[in-house]
């Protein structure tokens, strides 16, 4: 299998995590709807809303869609440096960019993941309302999203060692056009 056949199928499972994340911000909106609902007509808001929202919905909100943002060419945008530097230099720059992203994703992964298998094994909870909810399904999304993240830096990292010209995405994103006249 070659690198890209590996990346589509890889843009497959970072596309689902995307999916994730958005049906998690509607179910958010959803939640947020019948709680201030529930609170002006009935007296009382959902017990446990704010720990519910904040340990279950925005992790699954965030972490699922890091490597599909970082792919799409958004997050990384140097617009205004690369393009007056020497195709050389901008492409040696941009590959020390990237390989510091692999490092430091790297390490934070690592530290993500050892932090979300000690929950997992001390079966960590919080108080939600008057119910302890268990807080490992959504401390492991963090070095899932970190891990994706890490696999995708990775991708473009063996994806520029064979380009003419280096970017921060496998795929040409909008963030990489070089601006006319520069």
């Amino acid at each position: 299998m070659t690198e890209m056949q590996a990346y589509r199928r890889f843009k497959k499972v970072t596309t689902a995590g995307a999916v994730l994340s958005g049906i998690a911000v509607f179910v958010l909106m959803a939640f947020i709807v019948t709680d201030v609902v529930l609170r002006n007509l009935g007296g009382a808001s959902i017990p446990g809303g704010f720990e519910i929202v904040e340990n279950y919905l925005l992790p699954l909100i965030v972490f699922p869609s890091l490597a599909w943002v970082c792919g799409s060419g958004i997050m990384p945008n140097m617009d205004l440096l690369l393009p007056r530097l020497s195709a050389r230099t901008r492409h040696r720059t941009v590959q020390a960019i990237v390989a510091v992203e692999v490092v430091v994703i790297g390490i934070v992964f690592v530290a993500a993941a050892v932090h979300g298998v000690w929950h997992v094994v001390h079966q960590s909870s919080f108080l939600a309302g008057l119910t302890m909810l268990p807080q490992w399904p959504t401390q492991l999304l963090a070095p899932l999203g970190l891990g994706l993240l890490f696999v995708e830096c990775c991708f473009v990292l063996l994806v520029n060692r064979k380009r003419d010209e280096a970017g921060f995405t496998v795929d040409r994103g909008p963030a990489e056009v070089v601006p006319d006249g520069l």
